[in-house]
């Protein structure tokens, strides 16, 4: 399989890490102009391999950093599709976010 953008993989990597150092998600559409990567098109194999890096290392999943606009989670929960997440969804988006703030920006207000 060829990923697409594989060559920016650190960069995504590093740029999620700073959003978690902040503490809140971003939209795919903001983050990628950060990234200059339109919305964030094309990305999803990529984002997927940085997810199974990160839980290989025992790290939280640092790509649930991103969200979607119009339901405010991430587009993809535990692996589906959450577009709408379902409240499974939605409690796996918050203990992982819990974690993600427990890692990298302790004391921040869990957004989910």
């Amino acid at each position: 399989m060829v990923v697409k953008f594989i060559t920016r993989k650190n960069e995504i990597r590093d740029a999620l890490f700073e959003l978690a150092k902040n503490g809140l998600p971003m939209t795919y559409e903001s983050f990628g102009q950060k990234v200059s990567i339109w919305r964030m098109r094309g990305t999803k194999d990529l984002l997927d391999l940085i997810a199974e890096e990160e839980k290989a290392k025992k790290e939280p999943d640092i790509t649930y950093m991103l969200s979607s606009a119009t339901t405010k989670y991430p587009s993809q929960i535990g692996g589906r599709p959450a577009k709408p997440p379902t409240p499974e969804q939605k409690r796996l988006a918050r203990e992982e976010m819990q974690m993600i703030i427990n890692r990298h920006c302790p004391g921040a207000v869990n957004p989910y």
